[in-house]
């Protein structure tokens, strides 16, 4: 990982409240997803949302939420662009790749 991926996380959790820590820190929720080498999982509090999704294999996948699923318009922070979950039928993630929103 290079040093800009560093910064953006770091600076990531000292701005979002759903990554405080201690007694403030947001409620976890994990997501199951139609990929058995993905792990999805948020932290919220409030109206602030930080989801997470990981792709652990080493192949391309599709990633389809299968229970829950978040809902809303969310900020993709590593690439800033907008995906809304509401309406979205799954995301693609690269082998071993990961994606962060922000809500």
């Amino acid at each position: 990982m290079g040093s800009y991926l560093y910064k953006k996380l770091t600076q990531l959790k000292r701005t979002q409240s759903a990554l405080e820590d201690g007694t403030n820190r947001g409620e976890l929720k994990i997501y199951s997803t139609n990929q058995k080498n993905v792990m999805a999982y948020s932290r919220m509090k409030g109206n602030n949302e930080i989801l997470v999704i990981l792709n652990f294999s080493n192949i391309p996948v599709r990633v389809r939420f299968t229970e829950d699923k978040p809902s809303g318009k969310y900020k993709d922070y590593l690439k800033n662009t907008y995906i809304n979950f509401s309406d979205n039928n799954g995301i693609s993630l690269l082998q071993n790749g990961y994606a962060v929103y922000v809500k």
